[in-house]
């Protein structure tokens, strides 16, 4: 056989190869198949650990983390509450907590249990001192005056004066709120329900405050506003101590899923179907739409998101078939499907199935473990009763 037939019969021979691979999804681009597993996951682990300090805090606001210790600030929900009140715990006694879960096939009961062990453990324990952490003693008196203390000064701020622009009163009933704290500076939010605007909502405004109380800015919680200070410059001697978002520091959380350029002073805007992760790391794409879709998910980090480009460092199939099939649900198809939560190494997605005919065939959380290999996760069928996304950001 000369070399002329020894090149055509390698061309054939390859195209065979090729066809061969595409036909049964030996692609470059392919997305394996995922492992199910019955139940809470069997171990501990750090995304694991890092999921259930989310579930078990709720919508309260976590300011450090320092040495394996997690320090929070108590969420006011209303009016009512006047002061900032704080408290902590170890990493190894949340690992504790939630070690009579492993393994379980049905855990939403010992869940409910925990919960409400402990809720009465922070209603019954004095919270910690604001000394321990250099924590900001932060108290709303008689006519909103803001009385401020840290490790360097006190300090009282008349909100109505300092938002007079807003039309903040003194009879108003305010909410305060922390939500980031470094040895520089704190972020204080506070929600006016009184004043509502028909396209913005509920007022709601932030406070940027030098520890030292030398300086302090205000600003509405709008892209508007924020983005109006950071041309000004008004935030520059805030920005280094934001908390950053990648590698290179250039990201940083401005609020929520809030990111702002450090280098360009500009606020990201993040498209309304995508959802970022809780560290404000990673992107799902179409992650926040009303229905998650299935088939072929894509997760970015946020440079190569900002950068528009198409490198995802996670890609996995979702398949509600094949998840009914392994519940046994006798259904028509899927009725809704959301995240819950979303963190570089975890995702937690509440999914709710129609009848075959009328009603609903079953509910289910799915624990979607990246840990091990990002194309090949394991998927946990558990109901933990998530119903809402446990946590702001």
């Amino acid at each position: 056989m000369n070399a002329k037939h020894l090149g055509i019969c390698f061309i054939i021979l390859l195209l065979i190869i090729l066809s061969w691979c595409t036909v049964n999804n030996f692609s470059s681009n392919e997305v394996s198949t995922v492992n199910y597993v019955f139940g809470f996951p069997k171990e501990p682990s750090p995304a694991l650990t890092e999921f259930m300090n989310v579930y078990f805090n709720k919508n309260d606001h976590l300011l450090i983390r320092n040495n394996n210790v997690f320090v929070y600030a108590k969420d006011n929900g209303s009016a009512e509450a006047k002061q900032l009140a704080y408290y902590s715990f170890s990493k190894s006694s949340l690992e504790k907590i939630y070690e009579s879960l492993l393994g379980k096939r049905d855990p939403i009961r010992k869940l409910d249990e925990i919960v409400r062990m402990k809720e009465k453990q922070l209603e019954q324990k004095e919270l910690i001192d604001t000394k321990k952490f250099n924590l900001p003693s932060v108290i709303l008196k008689e006519d909103n005056q803001l009385e401020i203390t840290t490790k360097y000064k006190s300090k009282i701020i008349s909100l109505p004066e300092l938002l007079a622009e807003y039309g903040v009163r003194k009879s108003d009933r305010l909410i305060i709120n922390i939500s980031q704290i470094n040895d520089q500076f704190f972020i204080l939010d506070i929600q006016d329900p009184s004043i509502e605007d028909v396209e913005e909502g509920i007022l709601y405004t932030t406070l940027f405050i030098k520890q030292d109380l030398s300086d302090f800015k205000v600003s509405e919680l709008t892209n508007e506003d924020l983005q109006a200070a950071l041309d000004k410059g008004e935030l520059d001697q805030y920005k280094a101590g934001l908390k950053k978002v990648n590698d290179s520091k250039r990201y940083a959380f401005l609020f929520d899923d809030m990111i702002v350029d450090l280098e360009k002073n500009q606020i990201i805007e993040i498209n309304e179907n995508d959802y970022i992760s809780n560290d404000g790391k990673y992107v799902y794409i179409n992650g926040q739409t009303e229905d998650l879709p299935e088939g072929t998910q894509k997760i970015q980090k946020i440079d190569n998101y900002i950068a528009g480009n198409e490198v995802y460092e996670i890609e996995y199939a979702l398949d509600y078939k094949e998840i009914a099939k392994e519940l046994d649900f006798v259904t028509s198809g899927i009725g809704s499907a959301e995240i819950n939560y979303f963190n570089e190494n975890y995702m937690v997605l509440e999914l709710r199935y129609n009848g075959k005919f009328v009603g609903t065939a079953g509910e289910t959380n799915v624990i979607i473990d990246f840990q091990k290999d990002k194309r090949n996760p394991t998927f946990y069928l558990v109901d933990l009763g998530i119903s809402s996304p446990p946590t702001i950001k």
